[in-house]
């Protein structure tokens, strides 16, 4: 039965949270009390007299407030409470529970006993209490207001001080946490040893000022071990700086040593002719941090500067004009010392120039000379070649002139072209030199100074001429038709192509290639007669190169085995030996073999450059600005002339000296330079 009463609670529970107050239910659990939780008892019995005084079955709730008469006994309030039940239902009962709620709570509760005198003077005027004990419950009563009046605001008042302490501790922890964060925020960006105290010290204010939080606490552990820590700290920089000093003695020490051998080196190196190599020695100090050696050491460091002239020979003089020496001469500057230089040599311009401890170590000075002899032609040669002792150029006037090798004075001249055309082509045969105007009878000059026309009188204007070691001359014109000639000068065979002859040569094995404009290609017999089917070659011919490959416009360099790409041209190709050179748009270039090389310079070429007479690896290249310069094939300049115009032709006349036309008519014999 217990078991079930426990079961019939469980439910009971979920039905009073489900429909709390409802009567039956509250009953029920009245009568199964024994098996409820002490602490629930007390509870179920008030909800329960709570709803039977609203249902108004008083005399239910006499009988269960009489139940508990050994639970509540004791209560002023229960014997009230049954006293007010029993006087509703006229139960003569009444006036001793209400008597026993009044002598219950006479002192410690007025207010009960106010409330049963009152039921009870209800009941019976005559049972009420005397005047003088109701004035005794009444002034009882007010002591007990006052006395809880008075404890209720202390208890405000220590509930508000209280808040404002709990503010005030809140405002203080939450300060002191926001100075530890930014003390450890100063403790993570920390990297020197005054940061470290910043920190430090950051941490003892948050205990200093607010001693009462839990941060404090936390702020002087995190002190204490700041302070450990800069104490080590500072204990091991002293020992490093101590250590680093006997290191920067050491090093100082090494590297006085170190200088003073250098410098040893230098003087020796100088003593046995030597400058470039004490230059590198002195070069190598320069990039070691010598500001920890005494000045009068670092200042007797002085920097070699070997000045050469080109040419060589010239005599150097200070800016006193004091003779310092002939080129080539080694100077020892200082760093910031700067001297002037003033290098004459006989046939060249004086030039000056400012040198300085940081000048490069090797100075080459190319001293600009001046041609050796002139010669003023009424037009200028746009042509130029050398027969045997005779000058041969040819103009925009249609002439060709002959002039004496030597004297440079005009021996004669001839009219062979149209003034105004382009001037006349000039092509080098077996001790003759063909002259090839646009239009008109080509003229045939012996090495002797004898000229004699050639050819037939041709309607389409001449454009290729090429000599045959085995025929004789042969030519190309704009109709495409390409002329054989025989010994006399006789026209033999005529074969025809598709457009005008652009190029015309002789291969070794004697064979005629003739090529086009629409670049078909046609070999022949030296009589003229076809040797192999037309072909078309991949690209636009601009000349022919002295190994018999062609030379594109595009810059292509071909063979039927190979293309090499190459910079396109900018002039006519010039043999030397081996060596092909041509300009470029940025410089000049040099085929050899399959090897391609350009060299870049500033100053654009005027015309093709030319292979130095008697040195392979040097060549002359003449600028738009008026100087021919000498350069070697590694783009190093060697030696320059001072022309006065640009340069329209260049040539060879015999070892050691060249003649150069000028676009004002002039032409200039230079003396090359050894």
């Amino acid at each position: 039965q217990k078991s079930e009463e426990k079961s019939a609670w469980k439910k009971l529970q979920r039905l009073l949270v489900l429909s709390p107050g409802h009567l039956n239910d509250l009953l029920t659990c009245w009568e199964i009390r024994n098996s409820l939780p002490p602490k629930k008892v007390p509870q179920i019995h008030e909800e329960l007299c709570k709803t039977l005084r609203k249902s108004g079955d008083y005399s239910q709730l006499a009988s269960v407030l009489r139940e508990a008469e050994d639970m509540r006994g004791k209560e002023g309030g229960y014997w009230l409470q049954l006293g007010e039940a029993l006087s509703r239902i006229k139960d003569p009962g009444a006036h001793e529970c209400l008597k026993k709620a009044i002598a219950l709570s006479r002192s410690h509760a007025p207010e009960i006993a106010l409330r049963a005198e009152k039921s009870l003077r209800d009941l019976s005027p005559d049972h009420g209490l005397d005047e003088k004990s109701l004035e005794e419950l009444l002034q009882r009563q007010s002591e007990l207001e006052i006395r809880q009046h008075r404890k209720k605001i202390f208890a405000y008042a220590a509930g508000s001080i209280l808040c404002l302490l709990l503010i005030f501790q809140i405002s203080s922890e939450w300060r002191a946490r926001g100075m530890l964060a930014a003390a450890r925020q100063i403790e993570s960006n920390a990297g020197e040893i005054h940061q470290l105290i910043t920190a430090a010290e950051a941490y003892e204010r948050v205990e200093q000022l607010h001693p009462w939080t839990l941060a404090a606490g936390s702020g002087a552990a995190e002190a204490q071990r700041m302070r450990s820590a800069i104490s080590e700290e500072v204990s091991t920089e002293k020992d490093a700086l101590y250590r680093s000093r006997e290191e920067a003695r050491a090093q100082r020490k090494s590297l006085r040593n170190q200088v003073e051998s250098a410098l040893q080196e230098v003087e020796q190196h100088l003593l046995n002719g030597s400058p470039l190599k004490a230059r590198a020695i002195a070069d190598r100090l320069e990039t070691i941090d010598l500001s920890s050696l005494p000045a009068s050491l670092t200042d007797s460091i002085r920097f070699p500067v070997l000045v050469e002239s080109i040419p060589s020979g010239a005599r150097i003089l200070d800016g006193d004009r004091n003779l310092l020496g002939t080129s080539p001469v080694t100077l020892t500057l200082s760093k910031d010392e700067q001297v002037e230089l003033i290098l004459e040599k006989r046939g060249c311009r004086t030039r000056k120039l400012e040198v300085s401890g940081q000048s490069v170590p090797h100075l080459l000075v190319s001293l600009v000379r001046s041609p050796d002899r002139t010669l003023k032609l009424s037009e200028p040669a746009e042509r130029m070649t050398i027969l045997g002792e005779l000058v041969i150029t040819s103009g925009r006037d249609g002439k060709v002139r002959l002039l004496n090798r030597d004297l440079l004075r005009l021996v004669e001249d001839h009219s062979i072209g149209i003034e105004g055309h382009p001037a006349p082509a000039l092509l080098v045969g077996l001790g003759e030199v063909l002259a090839l105007p646009l239009a008109g009878k080509p003229l045939l000059i012996s090495d002797t100074g004898e000229t004699a026309t050639l050819g037939p009188v041709n309607s389409a204007p001449w454009t290729q001429a090429v000599f045959h070691p085995h025929q004789g001359w042969i030519l190309g014109d704009a109709d495409g038709m390409v002329h054989f000639l025989d010994d006399s000068g006789q026209l033999g065979v005529r074969q025809q192509l598709t457009a005008p002859i652009v190029s015309l040569s002789v291969d070794d094995s004697g064979q005629v290639i003739a090529v086009d404009a629409m670049r078909f290609c046609q070999h022949f017999e030296s009589d003229g007669s076809i040797a192999s089917d037309r072909f078309r070659i991949p690209g636009d011919h601009f000349s022919m190169l002295s190994d018999g490959t062609r030379l594109f416009a595009s810059g292509i360099i071909w063979s039927a085995e190979l293309q090499t790409p190459a910079p396109p041209p900018h002039s006519a190709p010039r043999a030397s030996g081996d060596l092909n050179f041509y300009n470029s748009a940025s410089g000049w270039v040099i085929w050899s073999g399959h090897e391609v090389h350009e060299t870049r310079f500033d100053v654009p070429s005027t015309c093709s450059p030319l292979g130095h007479s008697s040195r392979t690896d040097q060549l002359w290249v003449a600028g738009a600005d008026g100087i021919l310069r000498l350069f070697s094939l590694k783009g190093e300049v060697m030696g320059e002339v001072a022309l006065g115009a640009e340069a329209t032709d260049m040539n060879v006349t015999k070892p050691g000296e060249i003649l150069v036309s000028l676009a004002d008519g002039t032409l200039c014999v230079v003396k090359e330079q050894e």
